[in-house]
């Protein structure tokens, strides 16, 4: 037993782990501390947005706040600023919001982590956000954008990881099981990984992605207030309920059955 391989868990963490965003949380706090940051045009412009968003306006209203944010401003948002600080922030912001979690995906990786699976967040935030919170939160590996650092401070230059090669790499390790590896994400940004896994998940998607869930038949669940609710799409793409045995190994469906079963009892 003590030689077998370990399986993979691969979760996007914004949006599908944190009910929010890491990279929002930071430039948020950020423009509170150093408001001349970005011009006044360009805080309109995002402000613009935002309001779709709350308002709901348009149907992509988030989408195109976040853009606005990562087309607009993260390329050079940091430009010239301290790492010693921003990374001080980061451990703060961490340490404030790390209780703001979706039950399901929280409850699923502590089930993985009991079922000694090797664990691994990804995603688009800062990689110093990313592994705080990767280490925070009880996962074995974090991979965020890496900013490029010179004589302490950011030159403004990322680079983004590419999910689906970092993915593949992964899971083709001959030194852990691919088969029972599981995958977890909110948006079209993610269906590559969800679908390399033998257990991928689309959780609270966003329209892009329950498309894709339809077509390629794509366990979907969602959380909304104290409900979550697990369903399967058939070979024509409609939506029907089904159960955590239905979207994950049995010996992790069991002890994550059981877990919610206890947070259930909490009310």
């Amino acid at each position: 037993m003590c030689n077998e391989k370990k399986r993979r868990l691969i979760s996007d963490l914004d949006g599908s782990f944190i009910r929010w965003s890491l990279f929002l949380f930071l430039i948020e706090k950020l423009l509170e501390l150093f408001p001349d940051l970005l011009p006044k045009e360009t805080l309109a412009r995002i402000r613009s947005e935002h309001l779709s968003w709350v308002e709901r306006a348009h149907p992509r209203g988030y989408q195109n706040y976040l853009d606005a944010w990562v087309k607009d401003v993260d390329n050079g948002l940091l430009k010239g600023v301290s790492v010693a600080e921003v990374t001080h922030l980061a451990s703060r912001l961490i340490k404030k919001h790390k209780n703001k979690l979706y039950v399901f995906s929280r409850e699923l990786l502590l089930a993985l982590v009991e079922a000694s699976y090797d664990t691994t967040a990804i995603s688009l935030s800062p990689d110093f956000l990313v592994c705080e919170a990767a280490r925070i939160w009880g996962f074995d590996h974090g991979i965020g954008t890496t900013y490029e650092v010179a004589n302490g401070v950011f030159t403004g230059v990322r680079t983004l990881p590419d999910k689906r090669r970092i993915v593949t790499e992964m899971l083709d390790d001959p030194r852990f099981e691919r088969h029972g590896s599981v995958a977890i994400g909110d948006t079209g940004g993610d269906l590559s990984m969800i679908l390399l896994a033998t257990h991928g998940i689309a959780f609270n998607p966003n329209r892009d992605l329950e498309q894709e869930a339809r077509r390629h038949r794509i366990p979907v669940v969602w959380e909304r207030k104290d409900v979550i609710a697990v369903f399967r799409p058939d070979e024509r793409g409609r939506l029907h309920e089904a159960d955590l045995y239905d979207i994950l190994p049995p010996d992790v469906a069991c002890i994550l059955e059981r877990r919610l079963k206890r947070w259930r009892e909490k009310r």
